[in-house]
């Protein structure tokens, strides 16, 4: 129902479900969702709490670090540990909440996504997702926790993060993506066949972005993204590109 946007049975499922348990995560993770699509986010993000990755952390913390406390946003955090949640995208659109965290905070992120944050201009210490190679902190909290817990449900991006060295052409290039195989929702993807019909060669030249891929199309330029390690390559190349048309992925 909430693809189906019926407002009228979402809510309907979500009072039947905290009828039976005013505490099921599940549900109230669903209740999260349907704030959120309906721009009630400071509801939202209070709801959020209940996502299965904050519940992993939670474990593997109260595990590895029984000692340490999650933050709640009350008091000074000490050396705060900021841990990465869900895929590459979701980082990148939640780093824009580094911006005023102390100096000495530490962010624990992907290996693809180490350099580009590296280059970018948050007062943050970024480390590769190692838990056995944690330096001591104090406090530590999942990065999408940080709406709430700063009380600004949405922070707009500036775009002052990464510097751009984008130039104008003549002849506009265009970054293209199709593909996200990884993840189970196939509705986050294309086919290329389906895809290709929105290139025009014709009016204008193509850049693939699709990592560790081959473009079918000949026409269509793969030799950068065949080069790239990582996604500090990869926004390289985006940032000479005129446009960029991309599926639902971290391309986007």
């Amino acid at each position: 129902y909430q693809q189906l946007c019926n407002d009228e049975k979402i809510n309907e499922y979500i009072q039947k479900g905290l009828e039976k348990n005013p505490d099921d995560l599940n549900v109230l993770f669903h209740r999260a969702l349907h704030y959120m699509n309906k721009g009630q986010f400071k509801e939202g993000w209070k709801d959020w709490l209940s996502r299965e990755s904050r519940r992993m952390h939670l474990s593997s913390m109260g595990k590895n670090f029984p000692t340490k406390k999650e933050w709640d946003g009350k008091g000074d955090p000490g050396r705060l540990l900021v841990i990465g949640e869900h895929g590459l995208g979701d980082q990148i659109l939640f780093c824009r909440y580094f911006k005023g965290l102390a100096k000495r905070t530490l962010f624990l992120t992907r290996s693809h996504l180490f350099r580009l944050f590296q280059k970018s201009k948050f007062d943050v210490e970024f480390m590769f997702d190692e838990r056995n190679m944690v330096p001591d902190f104090d406090t530590w909290i999942g990065i999408e926790s940080l709406p709430l817990v700063l009380n600004e449900p949405i922070r707009k991006v500036s775009g002052e993060y990464l510097p751009s060295k984008y130039q104008p052409r003549k002849i506009k290039n265009i970054g293209i993506c199709w593909e996200n195989k990884n993840l189970p929702e196939p509705y986050r993807g294309m086919e290329w066949n389906e895809f290709e019909q929105l290139l025009d060669h014709k009016k204008f030249q193509y850049t693939s972005l699709q990592f560790n891929k081959e473009c079918p199309d000949p026409k269509v330029d793969s030799k950068q993204i065949l080069k790239a390690k990582d996604l500090l390559d990869t926004s390289d190349i985006m940032d000479n590109l005129d446009l960029v048309i991309t599926v639902d992925s971290v391309i986007a």
